[in-house]
């Protein structure tokens, strides 16, 4: 399933700023309206358009007769105006560019004039959106031509007819999203593979931690001046269980020249990709959950090994401090032994079903030798 992100709702809801009453006033315009568009059905989503409609109009100064001072003629606050519409049947005029934002460059959107029912509106839609738009309607003088239905994509707004490869597009966005909160489960089987709507993982078991590390005061990771003696590194007396999710793919060179992306199969891919990361720790790591999210089961890896031999592969390559210290010399701005113990200890505290991370001698004399305090709960 291709999900875009499209959402399509039934009804809309316009949220307006309220015209001035003041001639002179920059407020909105006479003409139209400016609206904010809402799905009624979404309390926060309501509320912001509410905090951006409301405004205050002030009116001309004046100088006080009697005290001298300047005053204004009155101050009105403006509360929003509200319009709800059944989705379909809305007319576009293309307006203006919105020019540029605040904070320099240009915004992302056009304005324009949408209409129903004698009421027109000026809103800003998304210049991609638009653009589709003008490539599948047809426009004259500025105008389209054909009923339009308002949409959004991960928070754009746009418009398109009924019919269309987007409007199709938003309808199988919808019945995807429903199929996942209809079928989500969180209980999963090792290799099973997980998608929701915007994420798809295998399902690789799970991971414990067996120790904590503090980094103190050094918040900033990245300084060249790390203080390993103001970090702490904690023995759990009660180690933390995680799921893990790792990669359904990875990228390869084609017969094209250009990287591609090749879907894992099979167990014994999954192990290659991992083993074979040059520093597992930092470059590869899985994506832990202490909660397993709700997801669908779309498919499953085959097994063509055994899972310990997964767990085998990967713990060898956490354990490996020479192979992480090495990595970081090569790799890091400024490397030294000291920054490759921190990043380190505070990655790679983990042990899987098979084997509980155990602390090496020399370890433990690297942590003593820069000052990591120790501690066991």
């Amino acid at each position: 399933m291709d999900y875009q992100g499209y959402k399509l709702i039934d009804k809309i809801m316009l949220v307006c700023k309220e015209r001035a009453t003041y001639e002179g006033s920059c407020c909105p315009h006479a003409d139209y309206y400016q609206a904010y568009l809402a799905d009624p059905t979404n309390k926060k989503q309501l509320e912001s358009a509410q905090r951006w409609a409301k405004w205050t109009e002030y009116g001309p100064n004046r100088r006080d007769e009697v005290t001298g001072k300047w005053v204004r003629d009155y101050e009105i606050t403006h509360e929003p105006i509200e319009f709800e519409f059944d989705n379909n049947g809305f007319s576009l005029e293309l307006l203006d560019c919105a020019g540029g934002s605040s904070q320099g460059g240009k915004l992302s959107f056009w304005n324009c004039l949408v209409a129903k029912d004698d009421k027109t509106f000026k809103i800003g839609i998304n210049s991609d959106m638009l653009l589709d738009l003008l490539k599948n309607a047809t426009f004259i003088s500025g105008k389209c031509q054909s009923p339009l239905i308002f949409i959004t994509q991960k928070g754009k707004v746009g418009m398109t007819t009924e019919g269309s490869d987007t409007y199709n597009q938003c309808i199988k966005d919808r019945e995807f999203k429903n199929e996942v909160k209809a079928k989500a489960t969180s209980k999963f089987s090792f290799g099973d593979i997980v998608s929701a709507t915007t994420v798809k993982d295998i399902y690789l078991g799970t991971i414990t931690k067996y120790y904590d590390f503090d980094v103190g005061n050094n918040a900033n990771r990245y300084s060249r001046d790390l203080d390993l003696r103001a970090c702490t590194l904690t023995k759990l007396k009660n180690p933390i269980t995680y799921h893990m999710f790792g990669n359904t793919g990875s990228y390869k060179v084609g017969s094209s020249g250009n990287y591609e992306f090749c879907s894992f199969t099979k167990l014994s891919e999954v192990i290659e990709y991992y083993s074979s990361s040059e520093c597992f720790s930092i470059y590869a790591y899985p994506d832990i959950k202490t909660k397993c999210p709700k997801r669908i089961i779309s498919d499953k890896l085959e097994l063509d090994c055994a899972q310990e031999e997964f767990y085998t592969a990967i713990t060898n390559k956490i354990y490996n401090y020479s192979e992480f210290e090495d990595y970081v010399m090569k790799h890091y701005t400024n490397p030294d032994s000291k920054k490759a113990l921190y990043y380190y200890l505070a990655s790679t505290m983990f042990g899987f079903n098979t084997s509980q991370f155990n602390i090496s001698e020399d370890l433990m004399g690297k942590i003593k030798q820069y000052g990591v305090r120790y501690v066991e709960e």
